[in-house]
This record gives structure tokens, C-alpha cells and sequence, in this order.
């Protein structure tokens, strides 16, 4: 993917993917994601600093259709040195998919959910975030999703990201057990 900040408050960001490897499907790989994020408050006082960010996916990969657009809005206030609290809310308009993840998808999705973060030195920053949302599935009701993590700056233009998701709602609908491991690397 390619970032670009456009100020100091202003990001855009044009990603391709999926890249599937190795197992023989192409479905959707290529699709075209284009990102906006905006911080348009900052934090100040009793203010939090607040952000919003908008994702739209376009159908340029192998048998995707559809496009989706997605808006986010993160408020966040230290509330103690090292802690800080943060409250996020999604709105996403579901038209398409890659491959066929497009049936009996709910067209319109949303999420909200608190969380905390704390920085443990000058390289880490350990969250906990929960997020009701709703079922990606017509029909299918709410999920309640914990996220555990952390961010490890590695060098100065490198970070490792490892987080972990529990369903917390015992739905069969609901994922069970979700790892994320990422590593980023700057130029």
C-alpha cells in the first residue's frame, strides 16, 4: 500500500488486496481500497482528539462487483499518563464483495465499541478494544468481539502489530478466535 500525508492532520492512503498465494484462487485479488483520514480535533483540556476516516473498496479485482464504502469516527482523552480511552463507531455500506462474500450479505453494517491503551515504555502500546456489531450475515444477530494487542516499534520506520479477537457472546454466528500479526515498514 501507499501513504501519503497530505498535512500533518491529513492522510490518504491507496491499498491492492487481497493477494492470495499458493492456494490457486484469484477471486477478488486487486481490489483497489482508497482511504481518507482526517483528524479535525485535537486534543486539549477536557477536548478529546477526534478523527474520521472514510474507506471506499472498488471492484478492479478477479470476480469482485460492487462497491463498498465504509466511515469511521474515533474520539480518544488521556484520562491518566500512559492511559488513554477510546470510543469508535463504523457505518458501512455493503454493495458488493470479492469473489462470491457478496451473498446474503447485509448491505448496511455498523459497529460501535470502547477501548483503552496504555503505553508500557517508549517502544509499546498495549489495547484492549471492545466492538458490538452487526452480523456481516442477513439475518444473523449482533456479534460482541474483544480485541487484544499490542504495537512494538521495532526501528524508527518499523512496528510489529499483534492483536487477538475472542467472540464474547457465545453465538455460533459470532468468530470464535481471530490472530493478526502485521509488520510495517516505512521509507
Amino acid at each position: 500500500n501507499i501513504k501519503y500525508g497530505i498535512t500533518d492532520n491529513l492522510l490518504v492512503e491507496l491499498e491492492i488486496l487481497p493477494l492470495n498465494m499458493g492456494d490457486g484462487s484469484n477471486q477478488g485479488n486487486g481490489d483497489l481500497t482508497l482511504q481518507l483520514f482526517y483528524q479535525f480535533m485535537h486534543e486539549a483540556d477536557m477536548m478529546p482528539a477526534m478523527a474520521i476516516e472514510f474507506e471506499g473498496r472498488i471492484p478492479t479485482g478477479e470476480g469482485s462487483s460492487g462497491v463498498d464504502g465504509t466511515m469511521y469516527l474515533n474520539v480518544t482523552k488521556t484520562i491518566m499518563p500512559n492511559l488513554r480511552a477510546h470510543f469508535e463507531g463504523f457505518v458501512m455500506t455493503a454493495n458488493g464483495g470479492r469473489g462470491d462474500e457478496d451473498e446474503g450479505r447485509r448491505a448496511f453494517q455498523w459497529g460501535v465499541g470502547p477501548g483503552i491503551d496504555y503505553q508500557c515504555d517508549d517502544k509499546t502500546i498495549s489495547t484492549i478494544n471492545y466492538l458490538m456489531r452487526s452480523s456481516e450475515a442477513n439475518g444473523a444477530p449482533n456479534q460482541n468481539i474483544l480485541e487484544i494487542g499490542m504495537v512494538r516499534e521495532l526501528a524508527s520506520n518499523q512496528h510489529l502489530k499483534l492483536a487477538v479477537d475472542v467472540g464474547v457472546d457465545g453465538r455460533d454466528t459470532t468468530p470464535n478466535f481471530g490472530a493478526k500479526i502485521l509488520w510495517s515498514y516505512d521509507w
